[in-house]
This record gives structure tokens, C-alpha cells and sequence, in this order.
């Protein structure tokens, strides 16, 4: 995942997820820079967008909360 595919994440972020999952495009940005070689897109032949992964590398007793800024490694 890159930076220019961060419109294509918020917008299938806007058709699948309630406002209680919503996160917003700086916090995306954010998890991106933090841990961009744990960051992936799943697309059709197209390039279509199907799917996204933002992970990041585990810290032993935390879990990062959904709508909350990854911790540095």
C-alpha cells in the first residue's frame, strides 16, 4: 500500500463499514507511515480495490484500539 491508495481505502472504507468502524484518512496516513511493509491491498485484475490491511509489528500486552494511532515499535 502506498499513499495515492489511500482515497481508494476511505472510499471502500465509506461503502462497507457503520460510522462506529469509520476511520479517518489521517489516522490511515498515520498507521501507513508507522508500518508501511505491514500495510497491503488486495485488488481484482482491474486494479480494483477489494480489500485492505493495516497491521502493525505487535508490542507484548498491546492491542492498538480501533480509531487509535499505532504505537512506534
Amino acid at each position: 500500500m502506498s499513499p495515492t491508495d489511500l482515497p481508494a481505502v476511505v472510499a471502500l472504507q465509506d461503502c462497507c463499514y457503520s460510522d462506529a468502524l469509520y476511520e479517518i484518512p489521517h489516522l490511515l496516513q498515520h498507521r501507513l507511515d508507522c508500518a508501511a511493509t505491514s500495510c497491503w491491498l488486495a485488488e481484482n485484475s482491474d486494479g480494483v480495490l477489494l480489500a485492505y490491511l493495516l497491521s502493525y509489528p505487535s508490542m507484548s500486552g498491546y492491542v492498538a484500539p480501533l480509531v487509535s494511532a499505532f504505537l512506534p515499535a
